[in-house]
């Protein structure tokens, strides 16, 4: 009934009384014209037994159970077919300092990274996966270079929004600058100096609610945070560890739900006094939320001159790979395509 209910609802259907039936709607005047030819006439007269009833009465329905409220009912048709939006944030604050002085006037997302300025590239995962309203969070003094960049988005067939963190309170600390503006849509997470060459639209598609991670195995794991896994199962993120639980690196991709903001809250900062998105993966796990995909592509940060120089080298190579058939010089974020070969937009 309710999901009938629905159809009348999204088929913009005109007042009137509908005959609901398990393939589909019809005016009660359609459906009396289609029934009644069928109807041996009687009347109440002809019945063999005539029910006796006071006037006025009214019929109390005591032997079946009662019919759930209409709009639970409908909520819970509505709940697994309508997809919860899905909004990018890139945090791109940070001082920089591990490539000063590259980073002396200005923001090392705006660095160079073979052809393209770093920021294009985290860009480039959200476009890619279908996320067309993107936030980015950055320092006071940064800004104003990504809005002489990129402006509003339109032009790229985006919409930017810009936030501005006060001080270096830690990851989690920006992500939380974004809640107002998120409400109550899900989040997809990018650190703006990581490169990915994986297309992330399925992930994105399919999740609902909690949090998923990103993982990379790697040779040196110590200088990453390692997630240790059983199954399909995440037990638990260590940062840095000296003696690696698992070989696999937590990236700089994060799929959150709407209850991010309020997970952030609770946060106490670190020994370094900043707020760690380890400890808001960690209070996902311990939710039993946590779901994580692992990352087949190449995968980097651009972080330091030798990260910079890897990162740079990784895009160099996978242009003059045989599946792809552009040059770098055509890998422009106005070019106007939404493949991860040749530009950001769809």
């Amino acid at each position: 009934l309710v999901g009938q209910v629905h159809r009348v609802e999204i088929a913009d259907c005109p007042p009137g009384i509908y005959h609901v039936t398990n393939d589909g709607i019809c005016s009660w005047y359609e459906f009396a014209r289609a029934f009644a030819p069928n109807v041996v006439p009687c009347t109440s007269d002809e019945f063999p037994r005539k029910a006796k009833r006071p006037a006025y009465s009214v019929l109390v329905n005591t032997k079946t159970s009662p019919m759930r409220p209409w709009k639970e009912a409908l909520e819970d048709y509505l709940r697994p077919t309508v997809r919860i939006p899905m909004k990018g944030i890139i945090l791109a604050g940070g001082t920089g300092s591990r490539l000063y002085p590259l980073t002396k006037v200005t923001n090392k997302h705006l660095l160079p990274v073979y052809d393209k300025p770093m920021i294009y590239y985290p860009l480039q995962t959200l476009v890619s996966a279908g996320i067309k309203d993107i936030m980015i969070v950055s320092g006071r003094g940064h800004v104003g270079h990504f809005l002489e960049l990129l402006g509003s988005g339109k032009d790229l067939g985006i919409r930017l929004t810009y936030e501005i963190q006060e001080g270096a309170g830690g990851i989690a600390q920006a992500l939380g600058l974004a809640e107002e503006w998120a409400g109550t849509d899900n989040v997809a997470v990018v650190l703006g100096d990581n490169i990915f060459q994986d297309d992330i639209r399925k992930d994105v598609e399919a999740f609902e609610s909690g949090a998923k991670i990103f993982l990379k195995e790697v040779p040196d794991a110590h200088r990453f945070g390692v997630a240790e896994v059983k199954g399909n199962k995440v037990l638990g993120i260590e940062e840095k560890p000296k003696k690696p639980k698992s070989n696999l690196a937590v990236t700089g991709l994060y799929l959150y739900d709407a209850g991010v903001f309020e997970v952030i809250k609770t946060l106490k900062p670190s020994g370094r006094g900043e707020l760690e998105i380890t400890d808001v993966n960690n209070a996902y796990i311990r939710q039993g939320a946590m779901e994580f995909a692992v990352l087949k592509g190449f995968w980097s940060d651009a972080g330091t001159f030798e990260s910079l120089l890897r990162a740079s080298v990784m895009v160099r190579d996978f242009y003059a790979t045989p599946e792809c058939s552009v040059s770098p010089s055509t890998v422009d974020v106005r070019s106007g395509t939404g493949d991860v070969k040749s530009g950001i937009r769809e």
